[in-house]
């Protein structure tokens, strides 16, 4: 019985000696076939000649496909690109700076999918470069199925939030779900003003369809190096509540259309209680059309956002001014 491929996608920059590691890792699974799709996002250290000799070292059920960008994408333009080159059934995004430590991932999430017929998504754990502690707190290696609108509620943004690296997914069942129209395009992004994010849309969609598999085996490492995607100050130069509202916004329409009542409400909290934004956007309501109920969220987050401040502050000054006068009793008498 010939197995399905699975899409492995990294968008790069720079790093080569942990994109080796990445590539690696990829390779030292058991399972096959396996499609790599590397976007060098027009770094200073090409990384054609690492790709070019990993690709002499694959065996026949291996295909790396190595693209370089003329003009720097962005991680999040990048990480697009990536995903629209990949023609798995099955895919995985792994950062650059990320690499795999389990062997048989592929098999046994892959596996753990086909063994149920509402399954399109599984993940595992994952353990940071610079830290013993993992990922998420479960350490049972057997599979568990959760089902995917409880998840969505109770778990995604609270205890059960995978590292990307560690999440495999169905993408014929996202491509058959039109999932790149949740995504705001990089040259919308430009005009908006705003560096957009991933916003876990694939794993929403995936799991209102069924559950979800979840695994404690460790899996991945969360690569940390200097200058990484998640230290850049491009990536944090605004609140995940302005990065992720479209999508969560186009989001919150599909559940609402397919009375799936568990995405709703989560989406919901996330504008009102959780992912708030810092800033009223206009730019971003008018590639919302202005719509109504878009005006409305966004409002309330601001709100939230600037009373959640306002309580913050007697907090934060008292803090500072506790250390303003530590530090002045320590300078007098000189201890």
């Amino acid at each position: 019985m010939n197995k399905a491929l699975i899409s492995v996608v990294i968008p790069a920059y720079n790093l080569p000696e942990y994109t080796a590691k990445t590539i690696d890792s990829i390779m030292s699974q058991t399972y096959r076939p396996i499609e790599i799709v590397i976007s060098d996002d027009n770094s200073p250290i090409s990384l054609k000649a690492l790709v070019k000799a990993k690709q002499d070292k694959c065996d026949a059920g291996i295909n790396i496909k190595y693209f370089r960008q003329q003009l720097n994408l962005g991680y999040y333009g990048n990480l697009q690109f990536v995903q629209n080159e990949a023609v798995g059934k099955y895919f995985l995004m792994l950062d650059h700076d990320d690499w795999l430590i389990d062997n048989d991932f592929f098999t046994e999430s892959i596996n753990a999918m086909e063994s149920k017929s509402d399954c399109f998504i599984s993940f595992c754990n994952s353990l940071y470069e610079k830290s013993t502690h993992p990922f998420l707190d479960i350490y049972y290696e057997n599979w568990h199925y959760i089902n995917g609108g409880a998840y969505i509620k109770n778990n995604l943004f609270n205890d059960l939030t995978p590292a990307r690296g560690a999440v495999i997914m169905r993408l014929d069942k996202l491509r058959d779900l039109n999932y790149k129209d949740y995504f705001i395009d990089n040259a919308s992004a430009k005009k908006i003003s705003i560096y957009p994010d991933e916003a876990f849309v694939s794993i929403y969609l995936l799991a209102s369809l069924g559950s979800v598999a979840v695994s404690g085996r460790m899996v991945s490492i969360e690569g940390e190096p200097i200058g990484s995607n998640s230290t850049t100050i491009e990536w944090e130069s605004e609140s995940f509540g302005i990065k992720a509202f479209a999508q969560y916004f186009k989001l919150y329409e599909y559940f609402k259309k397919t009375n799936f009542h568990e995405g709703v409400d989560a989406i919901f909290q996330n504008f009102i209680n959780i992912h708030l934004v810092s800033k009223i956007n206009i730019a971003l309501l008018r590639y919302l059309k202005f719509q109504k109920l878009a005006i409305v969220f966004m409002s309330i987050s601001f709100l939230k956002y600037n009373i959640r401040l306002l309580f913050s502050l007697p907090r934060n000054l008292f803090i500072k001014l506790k250390i303003l006068v530590t530090g002045m009793i320590r300078k007098i008498f000189k201890f």
